[in-house]
């Protein structure tokens, strides 16, 4: 996995560097362009609560590997299993104004 890592940034720097980029910026317009393109395929494709449940998931994985990342938190499944309890809580709640109205 980390030789992938590696093989990913030494063509994002050679893209960074032949359109005068840092790679960072480069890395940011990358990320939001196919996160981008994964939610509107998501929203055509999918029925809206498949949509929201993806997004929920993708938040939670998300903020675990941010925290993962700073220096002063770590990775937690624990977080992960509240997060996952609140989607069932949220498609619980979901189903059930579904079936009032």
């Amino acid at each position: 996995m980390e030789e992938m890592k590696k093989f990913i940034f030494k063509i994002a720097q050679k893209i960074a560097d032949k359109l005068g980029l840092p790679m960072d910026k480069l890395l940011h317009t990358a990320a939001l362009y196919i996160s981008l393109g994964l939610a509107y395929l998501a929203i055509v494709y999918l029925p809206l609560i498949v949509v929201l449940i993806l997004f929920g998931i993708y938040i939670s994985v998300e903020k675990e590997y941010a925290d993962a990342q700073d220096n002063d938190n770590y990775w937690s499944w624990g977080d992960l299993v509240a997060d996952g309890i609140g989607i069932v809580l949220f498609i619980i709640t979901y189903y059930l104004i579904y079936l009032i109205f």
